[in-house]
């Protein structure tokens, strides 16, 4: 993959990551999808945000890269304990590594070209 593309996703990913944590610090957040959305939009946003950064860091290995974006949803999570002042929510943090888990996993199943060349 060339550096640009690479240097893209990774300012994907950190932008991803600010909005993140933005989110994580208003309470009103949690209202931004309905109770029945919950668990899609954590699982969706951490599925995408696993596969930018998975592209982004095209050199690094993709179970690592999964990793570190499993931790920062955890992070994110105790961070909403401040936030949104709330209990820490673990089903979240279970969703938010199964959606990071299944990024990583599209990301390897998607054609040779589209991640490196």
């Amino acid at each position: 993959m060339k550096r640009t593309a690479e240097t893209l996703f990774i300012a994907i990913g950190i932008a991803m990551a600010i909005a993140f944590l933005v989110a994580a610090s208003l309470p009103a957040a949690g209202k931004i999808v309905t109770k029945s959305w919950h668990y899609a939009a954590h699982f969706a946003a951490f599925a995408v945000f696993a596969a930018f950064w998975i592209l982004g860091l095209a050199r690094v290995p993709v179970v690592a890269v999964t990793a570190g974006v499993v931790v920062f949803g955890c992070l994110h999570e105790w961070y909403e304990v401040l936030g949104h002042a709330h209990g820490f929510e673990f089903r979240d943090a279970m969703v938010d590594a199964i959606g990071a888990a299944c990024g990583a996993m599209a990301t390897l199943l998607w054609p040779r070209a589209m991640r490196a060349g």
